[in-house]
């Protein structure tokens, strides 16, 4: 999940793979993709009130935009 610099597993033994990445969950990928670029937003937002304390090392876990 580049967004949000996650990773999540190719395969698992006796689970579909189609699952294992998230967007594959949605019915909608145009939908999917709104919602992780609002969710990123939100985050940048309420973290706003951090950013003057917080170190660059903590910032750089920040999603990227």
């Amino acid at each position: 999940m580049p967004v949000f610099n996650l990773s999540y597993p190719k395969t698992i033994e006796g689970v579909n793979t189609e699952i294992l990445n998230p967007v594959n969950t949605w019915k909608n990928k145009e939908e999917y993709n709104a919602t992780v670029r609002k969710v990123a937003g939100m985050f940048h937002e309420n973290f706003k009130k951090y950013d003057n304390i917080a170190s660059d090392a903590v910032k750089s876990g920040a999603p990227q935009l």
